[in-house]
């Protein structure tokens, strides 16, 4: 007999937000000193599959309030050649920091892997921060998963642990299928990161090894089931 699935309302999003974001925060170390774009590329792809399709997952940036007035994200993206990290900076756009909004079922979530917050206006709520502001406009998926694959963000992110972190949302994901009744879900997307495979680094290698319990007990400490 089958056990009974529960409806995924936006109250059941928002704490499974939040707490994959306390896995991911315990067993992947200095994510947000240059990883917010893989975090929120590789949530997003799956959430793009999760969620209803009248759902929408954008990728959004907060800058720094210097009191001037920012041009939205999708206006600069137009007069840019290309979707290099460096014409980014040049447009001055700097990316303090990426999150995700998530609208559905009539609320405004945002998230990252600190904090998820309700909010009711897209341009301001707590997730901002102190002298911060979100930027108008928002980054295209396909364009924040290029983003995220390039290499010149904050070095102190050991980009080894994508695999990992990969591996803790994937495996996030397929709870939420597995606990939810979610018969709008469409197939599980492909992971964006192919080639990155969960590793545990040796503490010689890395000031930022995974903890030597090992890749079994990282997932499951949620009750997640690993990914195949």
């Amino acid at each position: 007999m089958n056990e009974k699935k529960f409806s995924l309302t936006t109250s059941h999003l928002f704490l499974e937000l939040k707490a994959v974001g306390a896995e991911v925060e315990r067993q992947i170390h200095m994510l947000n000193w240059g990883g917010c774009c893989v975090y929120a590329a590789i949530l997003a792809n799956e959430l793009r599959t999760l969620l209803t399709k009248d759902a929408v997952v954008e990728i959004r940036v907060i800058e720094r309030d210097h009191g001037g007035t920012l041009r939205p994200l999708n206006e600069v993206r137009q007069e840019l050649s290309s979707n290099d990290l460096g014409e980014w900076y040049n447009a001055d756009v700097y990316f303090h920091h990426v999150f995700l909004e998530i609208r559905t079922g009539g609320c405004i979530i945002h998230t990252d892997s600190e904090e998820s917050h309700y909010t009711m206006n897209s341009d301001r709520s707590k997730i901002a921060g102190h002298c911060k502001i979100i930027r108008p406009g928002f980054i295209e998926f396909d364009d924040a998963v290029d983003l995220a694959k390039q290499t010149r963000w904050n070095l102190d992110f050991d980009r080894r642990q994508i695999g990992l972190l990969q591996m803790i949302i994937r495996s996030w994901a397929n709870h939420i299928r597995a606990t939810y009744d979610v018969p709008w879900a469409r197939p599980q997307a492909e992971p964006l990161f192919k080639k990155a495979e969960p590793q545990l680094l040796d503490k010689e290698e890395s000031t930022y090894a995974v903890p030597a319990e090992g890749l079994i007990n990282i997932a499951q400490n949620l009750g997640y089931a690993i990914a195949a």
